[in-house]
């Protein structure tokens, strides 16, 4: 870019020499009108001189202005390809920002996906399921606040153990551990919260426990950016007539 600048300060230097040399030669031919009638010879030396002069200053300035013309639009190219980059880097920044806060947000059910949670488990009413989670995890606590009510629109008891988790077995994300014979019921849970509650539900285990109604465990929110799809590749079929 201080290179772009510096030739078109030159081509601007050369510019001002032309008009200069212009005006020189303007002037010689007025200075030529007084030359005396009897020196006609002199009179023709200094007109076709000064005409020189004149045709030299012009196609100096010309030449110069070409140049600058160029290296100006050339100038406004780089601008503009600078201008688009930042304008690219500030979406990108600003993308980026929205995905990072998106996995930042706290998980929750809407009003409407409890309704739906709700009706996709009514054929499990009076089943009781356990939901807990961490001491001091207040996202998942309101989380499982919302999960409650979702389960008390199908019927199914829903027990609080918010806050009550043991710190020993630390996980992320929900993990559901289905009670023995309860499997049908534990996959319907982690279904319906996946489908109709938009969460991210751990693999289950295939193992069942021995102790208690199946329980939905929920560990703090990992934070997972969202991957961007892959261009798919277009196949372009030819075809012959």
């Amino acid at each position: 870019m201080g290179g772009l600048q510096a030739a078109i300060a030159k081509g601007e230097f050369w510019s001002s020499v032309g008009y200069w040399i212009l005006v020189a030669g303007l002037v010689g031919d007025i200075i030529v009108l007084v030359v005396p009638a009897h020196r006609e010879r002199l009179e023709k030396v200094l007109a076709a001189f000064f005409t020189i002069v004149i045709i030299v200053g012009v196609a100096i300035e010309h030449r110069a202005d070409a140049a600058i013309s160029v290296l100006v639009s050339q100038e406004e190219g780089f601008n503009a390809l600078q201008i688009k980059q930042s304008d690219e880097r500030a979406k990108s920044i600003e993308h980026e920002n929205l995905k990072l806060r998106a996995a930042m947000a706290d998980r929750n059910l809407t009003p409407d996906q409890q309704r739906k949670i709700g009706e996709a488990l009514t054929r499990f009413a009076g089943k009781t399921v356990v939901i807990s989670s961490y001491f001091g995890d207040n996202e998942a606590k309101r989380l499982a606040l919302e999960m409650n009510h979702a389960l008390k629109l199908a019927h199914v008891n829903a027990q609080d153990a918010t806050g009550q988790m043991p710190a020993g077995n630390f996980f992320l994300g929900i993990v559901i551990d289905k009670a023995s014979k309860e499997e049908d019921f534990a996959e319907s849970l982690a279904r319906t919260l996946t489908t109709d509650g938009g969460l991210a539900v751990a693999p289950m285990s295939p193992f069942s426990h021995a102790l208690g109604p199946t329980e939905i465990k929920i560990g703090p929110k990992p934070i997972i950016l969202a991957e961007e799809p892959a261009p798919q590749s277009k196949n372009v079929e030819s075809r012959h007539p």
